[in-house]
């Protein structure tokens, strides 16, 4: 295998990461952890409080401790992504974000991996709703944000209001993103005209 293709597998499972729960259940008010990060163009952001804009947002949120669970889990993100725009739900009922938790990354190829992976997300999403959290460690912030670090991809829902609101683990399912439209269907704001 080629270098660039090794570095472009391990930026799009580092990024796509995430955790989408099997048996979606709310998240008992855990809030997240707060990191300073720059997004896709390469911009500040202090994760998560620039989360901002009519909510409810959703979180494609990846976290690994391994490359090739973080690729694995990257390419079960992006068919949540594309199921869930071909639905209407995003950007229609939820704003979507992705965000990459990653740690171990030497201060100079962090600029190179963010690049990767926002490359993954080239015109599927603005470039400011994409962002490279580089943690010391990723179990520690999985357990303050009270996620489990289980391989499986994750997408949050999220308002900065109430913090997280449900958390869906597994892979793309017709049921998962109908069970995910009830969700954003309840709560108000702009789910409230999805139907």
């Amino acid at each position: 295998m080629a270098p660039r293709s090794a570095i472009a597998r391990t930026l799009g499972i580092l990024m796509l990461l995430g955790n989408l729960s099997a048996a979606s259940g709310p998240a008992q008010a855990q809030q997240l952890p707060g990191v300073a990060a720059k997004d896709f163009a390469k911009d500040d952001f202090s994760f998560p409080d620039d989360i901002d804009g009519p909510g409810p947002h959703l979180l494609f949120l990846g976290m690994a401790v391994d490359k090739d669970n973080g690729a694995e889990q990257g390419e079960a993100l992006l068919v949540w992504f594309k199921a869930l725009t071909a639905d209407g739900l995003v950007p229609g009922a939820a704003r979507p974000w992705h965000f990459s938790v990653i740690e171990g990354v030497p201060f100079f190829a962090k600029g190179f991996v963010r690049s990767g992976i926002a490359k993954t997300y080239g015109g599927l999403l603005p470039p400011s709703q994409g962002v490279v959290l580089f943690v010391d460690d990723v179990r520690a912030f999985a357990a303050a944000a009270g996620l489990t670090l289980d391989g499986q991809p994750r997408i949050v829902v999220y308002t900065p209001e109430r913090g997280i609101i449900e958390v869906f683990t597994g892979a793309y399912t017709p049921e998962r993103g109908a069970a995910l439209a009830a969700v954003l269907a309840a709560l108000p704001g702009p789910a409230a005209a999805v139907d």
